[in-house]
């Protein structure tokens, strides 16, 4: 005879005081160097246990994080009722290792000083898992936005359209960089993109391949799929269910903190089933606003006649 047994999986134990993550859905960071950092521990960890760390970051279980000399600690609260610790720890490179990386980067430097240089075939070669598939692309650098460490945004600064940089040194290696546009401030791109679109919305999706830098989203035309209330920052929510009409696109660009949005509705329903998964990030992440917008709504009134009426009598 076998016996089986079932088990209730685990669950985190709620706190107030951790540090809640901005992002909500989709990419979970901002920067392009936090992107290679994801990217990087993706390739040497267990898939699990980082989408795990991120449901948790997003939930507020992350009680304190600090940055130490070969990486990162954590204090987490988990499913049990004392808090843990965990550590990314990474040896720094040796000076033989720094110099046989310039080696390879002074060998792409001189390589690319041929007008007919394939920047997508030497790319391939880079160990930029995000760029080296896209032919080094970084998307569109905005020198007001920080997305860059200071010796990268150093370099570029000093390039025109056209030129390359030498290699530069930061802290995830050597850079050979190369300008090969400019255009407006960021905001008046997304401006002049959206009277595009609503002349032609049919074209969304091949603009946000060309211009979106979302990597969760741009290989997908800008497609987020279906998204509930609670379930983004309130200023996209707002710009999201502000749209009614299929097809539709945002009347101005969306600003949420350093990021721009352009939205496109491809379609809309009153009655959807939402996934589990789902409904727990939308009711851990989505509480606090919603208990806030009632509190503000809210409307207090004391009857002081019916006060006096039930007071007992001296």
């Amino acid at each position: 005879m076998s016996s089986w047994w079932g088990f209730e999986p685990s669950r985190p134990i709620p706190t107030e005081e951790g540090i809640k993550a901005h992002s909500r859905k989709g990419a979970f960071v901002k920067h392009w160097w936090a992107s290679r950092w994801i990217e990087a521990l993706e390739r040497l960890m267990d898939a699990g246990r980082l989408q795990r760390g991120r449901s948790y970051a997003r939930k507020g279980q992350v009680l304190k994080l600090e940055e130490t000399r070969r990486g990162v600690e954590a204090r987490v609260q988990g499913s049990r009722a004392k808090p843990y610790i965990i550590k990314i720890e990474l040896a720094p490179l040796s000076e033989k290792q720094w110099d046989a990386a310039l080696a390879r980067a002074q060998a792409w430097y001189d390589e690319v000083q041929d007008p007919n240089a394939d920047w997508f075939t030497i790319a391939t070669e880079s160990d930029d898992p995000g760029s080296r598939n896209r032919g080094g692309d970084l998307g569109w650098y905005d020198p007001t936005s920080g997305n860059f460490v200071p010796e990268f945004e150093a370099a570029v600064a000093h390039l025109g359209v056209g030129q390359v940089s030498e290699p530069v040194k930061t802290d995830f290696g050597y850079h050979v960089i190369q300008v090969t546009d400019q255009r407006l401030s960021a905001l008046d791109f997304a401006t002049n993109l959206i009277a595009d679109l609503q002349a032609n919305p049919d074209t969304f999706a091949d603009e946000a391949t060309a211009n979106s830098e979302d990597s969760a989203t741009r290989a997908d035309g800008g497609h987020l799929g279906w998204v509930a209330h609670y379930e983004t920052d309130a200023i996209r929510e707002e710009a999201i269910f502000g749209l009614t009409d299929i097809g539709q696109v945002s009347a101005e660009p969306v600003e949420d903190g350093n990021q721009i949005w352009i939205f496109q509705l491809l379609d809309s329903k009153e009655d959807r089933i939402i996934e589990n998964a789902r409904l727990d990030t939308i009711r851990s992440t989505g509480y606090e606003r919603w208990y806030s917008s009632l509190q503000k709504d809210a409307q207090i009134w004391i009857d002081t006649q019916l006060q006096l009426d039930s007071a007992p009598a001296a």
